[in-house]
């Protein structure tokens, strides 16, 4: 066990006369406490978060079908999917309450049934891509096969990146560590959930996919677990990411919001650094395949293009949206991603963003192995 102290500027003030019991004042935060070297704690309950993690790895694996010329992909049965309707026809068992569309960030949710459906209208087809045509493309040794839209989009990659950004990202950084759900009461314990601050904490580590002895054990890591666990070796996050979680957690049974706070900041901006530099990632492979294999070209934007859309939904987000969209129109023409077009995407723009992000991000030195 590890013991966490409070800053030498807390334990100045205390020294110099500032007491727990003076009227008016908030009670003392705890001066030391157990932080366990894994997610070991009481009252631990983020069933909802491994659910929508679960539907969405569903729904991805049933989008990601229609890779294959001669599979068509169902709308209604997609849709229902996204909602948790009586369609999705799921194998995993789905309490009804639970979906992915509600727990979308509201200005993305039309975007994202517009994509699926869009995808859905496309997947009967079996020509070959082109500028102004969907269809399908493959990799040059001809062992991968990727349906595009008509902007050379792959749609099924937009759409399982886009949700992990605007709903998974979007409801850890900025919902359930924000102040609506941090600021609420930390002394009444639900058994199963503990304090509505607890659970509520528990519920944004629930969106970062990882058991609790992560990253000890990487086995069955999901979507953000999983890129987090990939960029590790050149970020170091794995441990950055999990140990925040932690201390932060034991920061909240020992009533010590200074260190809460401390917590919410690595969160945000390591995980923040998990979506841009696996942006880099995709664009490095873009560029080592740009005059050699269209195929990989596609699929490596349309992932690159995903991930730097989800830095959109971060609270506290070290790019603006303005730089945000600015990376996207540099690589597609747009920041809306209905109207991007890989088409007419240049190496020149690719390596613009790709040197743009590594400089904003500080992956200057790293970029390269990235």
């Amino acid at each position: 066990m590890k013991r966490y102290i409070l800053s030498s500027v807390t334990i100045l003030a205390l020294a110099l006369g500032v007491s727990s019991c003076e009227k008016g004042k908030k009670k003392e935060e705890s001066l030391t406490y157990t932080v366990p070297s894994t997610y070991d704690f009481e009252n631990i309950d983020y069933s909802g978060q491994t659910a929508r993690l679960g539907m969405l790895a569903e729904m991805s694996s049933y989008l990601k079908s229609a890779n294959a010329s001669g599979v068509s992909i169902d709308q209604k049965r997609a849709l229902a999917m996204y909602e948790n309707g009586p369609d999705a026809n799921f194998t995993g068992s789905f309490d009804a309450s639970k979906q992915l569309k509600s727990k979308t960030i509201s200005t993305e949710q039309g975007l994202m049934s517009s994509l699926i459906a869009n995808l859905c209208t496309i997947s009967v087809l079996t020509s070959d891509a082109a500028d102004g045509m969907a269809g399908r493309i493959k990799n040059n040794a001809k062992t991968k096969e990727y349906l595009l839209n008509e902007n050379g989009i792959e749609l099924a990659q937009v759409i399982e990146k886009g949700l992990m950004g605007s709903c998974f990202y979007y409801q850890a950084t900025s919902v359930y560590l924000g102040a609506s759900k941090m600021d609420v009461d930390n002394e009444t314990i639900e058994a199963g959930k503990g304090t509505k601050m607890q659970h509520h904490w528990d519920e944004a580590f629930g969106y970062f996919g990882v058991p609790l002895d992560f990253p000890l054990n990487t086995s069955g890591v999901f979507f953000w677990g999983k890129y987090t666990n990939s960029r590790n070796g050149v970020l170091d996050c794995n441990s950055k990411i999990m140990n925040a979680f932690i201390r932060g957690r034991a920061a909240i049974g020992a009533k010590n919001s200074t260190d809460r706070d401390a917590a919410i900041a690595t969160i945000r901006s390591e995980w923040e650094k998990v979506s841009a530099a696996s942006a880099v990632h995709y664009l490095n492979a873009a560029l080592a395949s740009f005059t050699l294999d269209k195929g990989v070209v596609h699929h490596s934007l349309s992932e690159a293009l995903a991930f730097i859309y989800s830095l959109k939904f971060n609270v506290e987000k070290s790019a603006s949206l303005s730089e945000i969209d600015d990376y996207l129109i540099t690589l597609a023409g747009s920041s809306d991603i209905s109207k991007m077009n890989l088409y007419k995407i240049t190496k020149e723009n690719v390596e613009r963003v790709k040197e743009n992000m590594s400089n904003k991000f500080g992956f200057t030195a790293i970029a390269d192995t990235l």
